[in-house]
């Protein structure tokens, strides 16, 4: 739905297919990047920002990173500034640790230092205003071999609860199918067949007691909200 996701893993080898569904509320604004987020029965509290190196992530005040992968053939830049003047020619062979550059960052000249040796090719000209991400040049490695990819993950999802515990009241259940069956016409994927979800809502509307839990709710509402003389 509008406010959730469904993780969902392929049957890969002995493993089933497995999925993980999660509901997340914006706190804030709707340019914050804090969310409320739902999963296995408990709620959290997680703050995202997306940097150079990667997405920091603050999970219930604990922080991780999420590093992109690492390519050491394209070389970037890790923060703004303007690109003075290149110390080696275009093309030339660099070794691990030599500086290739210069840079302008806040009235300071820093240098710009390779990691793996090979040949270096410019991709960028000398006095260009650079954005932090920008690619600066590329690098044909000696040793290509060295380069680690990731690897996928093969290992199967734990087995988690729903978003949130299942709903007690008859008219509570009934709202919630009804989202779901509302988010499914919006073509959004449901975690239960929508058939099931149809004759489970029939079902419900069916039954007498519907409509007075549905006035109880609305009345304990208004009373909460009534003077106590009029209560």
């Amino acid at each position: 739905n509008p406010n959730g996701c469904l993780i969902r893993q392929r049957a890969q080898n002995s493993h089933p297919e497995r999925q993980i569904e999660a509901e997340f509320r914006v706190l804030g604004d709707a340019d914050s990047n804090r969310l409320l987020v739902m999963a296995n029965h408990r709620s959290h509290v997680v703050e995202g920002l997306d940097e150079v190196a990667g997405l920091r992530l603050t999970i219930d005040g604990h922080t991780c990173m999420l590093t992109k992968e690492h390519d050491p053939t394209t070389i970037r830049t890790a923060s703004p500034g303007k690109l003075v003047r290149y110390v080696v020619e275009d093309g030339a062979h660099v070794l691990p640790g030599q500086q290739y550059a210069e840079v302008e960052v806040m009235k300071m000249y820093l240098p710009l230092i390779v990691e793996d040796a090979g040949h270096i090719h410019f991709e960028q000209a000398e006095g260009t205003v650079l954005a932090a991400g920008d690619v600066l040049a590329r690098l044909t490695l000696d040793d290509p071999s060295s380069v680690k990819l990731s690897e996928p993950f093969l290992d199967p999802l734990p087995e988690w609860l729903g978003a949130r515990p299942s709903e007690r009241t008859l008219d509570r259940r009934f709202a919630a199918v009804l989202q779901c069956l509302q988010c499914a016409l919006n073509g959004y994927t449901q975690p239960r067949p929508v058939a099931e979800l149809f004759d489970e809502l029939l079902c419900m509307a069916a039954d007498p007691q519907l409509p007075l839990t549905q006035a109880r709710t609305w009345l304990a509402i208004l009373g909460s909200r009534l003077p106590e003389s009029l209560s």
